[in-house]
C-alpha cells in the first residue's frame, strides 16, 4: 500500500491510495480454474499444489477520498475506488461462484459526535454493475455483479 493525504484546509483532507493485491501468489486464488472442455481429476482439489484455484490475476487498486470536517461534531466523507477485475474471461467457471469482477465503486459516510463523546457513523457503498462473458466448463456463461451496502455504527467512549 502507498497513500498520500493532503490537508487542503483545516477542514478538508484529500487522500490518494494505491494497493497491490497479490492474488496470483496464493494457490486458492492464483491457480487457474477449470477450462472449457476439461474434466477435473481427483488431484485437482481447490488450493492444492497443481489443483484448481479461482485463476485471479494480481490487482492494482486506486482510491480517492475526501474528508470534510463540517464542524467539530460532524464529519462527512466520500470516495471513489477503481481496479481492473482480476478475473479473466477464461476463468468464468469459478467466477460463477465468486464474482469478484467489480471495478468501480463509490462510498459516502458521515460521523456525528455526541456531546458525551460517543459517535454515530452511517456509510453507504455502491459497486457499479460489471459483466464478464466467457466459456465455462458448462458452456457459454455470463456473470453480472453489482453491490450496495449500508452501514450504521455506534462508538461509545
Amino acid at each position: 500500500n502507498l497513500g498520500l493525504a493532503w490537508h487542503a484546509t483545516p477542514a478538508v483532507t484529500i487522500a490518494l491510495d494505491w494497493q497491490r493485491t497479490f492474488y496470483a501468489a496464493t494457490r486458492d486464488y492464483g491457480n487457474p480454474g477449470p477450462l472449457a472442455g476439461t474434466a477435473p481429476t481427483p488431484g485437482q482439489l481447490l488450493g492444492k499444489p497443481g489443483g484448481y484455484g479461482f485463476g485471479w490475476n494480481n490487482q492494482d487498486i486506486y482510491r480517492l477520498g475526501l474528508r470534510y470536517a463540517f464542524d467539530p461534531r460532524l464529519t462527512l466523507r466520500a470516495g471513489f475506488n477503481y481496479s481492473e477485475s482480476p478475473v479473466g474471461s477464461d476463468q468464468i467457471s469459478f467466477a460463477l461462484l465468486n464474482p469478484g469482477i467489480m471495478e468501480r465503486s463509490v462510498h459516502a459516510g458521515a460521523t456525528w459526535r455526541r456531546r458525551n463523546g460517543d459517535e454515530v457513523t452511517v456509510s453507504f457503498f455502491r459497486g457499479f454493475r460489471e459483466q464478464l462473458r466467457g466459456v465455462s466448463v458448462l458452456g457459454p456463461a455470463q456473470v453480472t455483479h453489482h453491490e450496495y451496502a449500508l452501514g450504521l455504527g455506534y462508538n461509545w467512549r
